[in-house]
């Protein structure tokens, strides 16, 4: 299980809870420029759903957002900032938590001159509505981040399965290969065997390259209308209750393949190639629960980082 390909058929079904990667340069240098007030359709108009059965229920936000018609109102969807006690007064800096490697959490944001396609701190307190399409429930914290003092923090529960930030506009990118660091905080249930969180989708019409959790460990997936496979990492989830850096690559050249790296280590088992992509349309990230079990936990994502080459857990 550990070392071989997983035939991920329950991808099709899942309930994304994802917050998708802008057009704009948050916090790093000049924004890209926005076109229009919706985001530039996929190849073949639209952003794809599950390439198979689509999931039941009305809660799918695919088909929430299949109509959608860009971005929305502030007051309609700018999260407020849940102030909450801060777990301890280290934590409203960002210096609480174990974190890894050393040095690349706590403190002040980085985000300000980091000179990236994309880097978002959530620091503004809100999302911007000309930048980003909400669907679900998200909030910006100030009771727990990696660096700084506010987060993105999902809620997940049997009947919640989720909320995601999504817009499209960085792609067309280089060499169609796009590189995303995000430090990410997982608490609550313990990660059972048979539930499903994708933590992150590089999309186009047809395809769709994923990181996630399955087993209890990390897995990256191919998802297209050939196949839904993809190797599970032969290392247990590297933690619990403190925050982890995560850096994935989705390569979509003519070398087409996935690597990530935890805590600055290549999880080279994690290595998925052999699949060809087309052109990227929308890069998403965040949190998408399947194989629902009853359990309740929580997802926090911070210093969400996007380039076209390796960006590290210091920046």
């Amino acid at each position: 299980m550990a070392t071989g390909f997983h035939t991920a058929s329950c991808l099709r079904r899942a309930l994304p809870v994802i917050f998708a990667i802008g057009p704009a340069v948050l916090g790093c240098g000049s924004p890209a420029p926005r076109v229009g007030g919706s985001d530039p359709p996929p190849d073949d108009g639209g952003d794809p759903g599950p390439t198979s059965v689509p999931p039941p229920g009305p809660t799918h936000l695919d088909a929430a957002v299949s109509g959608g018609t860009g971005a929305r109102t502030e007051a309609a969807d700018a999260p407020t900032v849940r102030a909450g006690a801060a777990d301890t007064a280290a934590m409203e800096t960002g210096t609480s938590d174990s974190a890894a490697p050393d040095g690349a959490a706590g403190g002040p944001s980085r985000c300000p001159g980091a000179g990236l396609l994309i880097c978002e701190n959530f620091e503004s307190g809100k999302i911007d509505p000309t930048i980003w399409r909400i669907d679900g429930s998200p909030e910006i914290v100030a009771d727990k981040a990696a660096r700084g003092t506010h987060s993105l923090h999902m809620h997940i529960t049997p009947s919640a399965l989720g909320s995601r930030l999504r817009t499209t506009g960085i792609f067309p990118i280089t060499n169609n290969t796009v590189y995303v660091r995000a430090f990410m905080y997982y608490s609550g249930a313990q990660l059972a065997s048979n539930r499903h969180t994708t933590l992150s989708e590089g999309i186009n019409s047809r395809q769709r390259y994923q990181l996630g959790i399955y087993q209890q460990r990390l897995h990256t997936n191919y998802n297209g209308p050939e196949a839904d496979a993809g190797p599970v990492s032969r290392s247990p989830f590297p933690g619990k209750d403190r925050w982890l850096c995560i850096e994935w690559m989705f390569d979509g050249s003519a070398t087409s393949q996935v690597r990530v790296w935890v805590d600055g280590t290549e999880d080279t088992s994690l290595h998925l190639t052999g699949r060809t992509m087309g052109p990227f349309s929308t890069l998403a990230v965040g949190a998408q629960q399947y194989g629902v079990d009853g359990a309740t936990y929580d997802i926090w994502m911070d210093e969400v980082a996007v380039s076209t080459s390796r960006i590290g857990c210091q920046i």
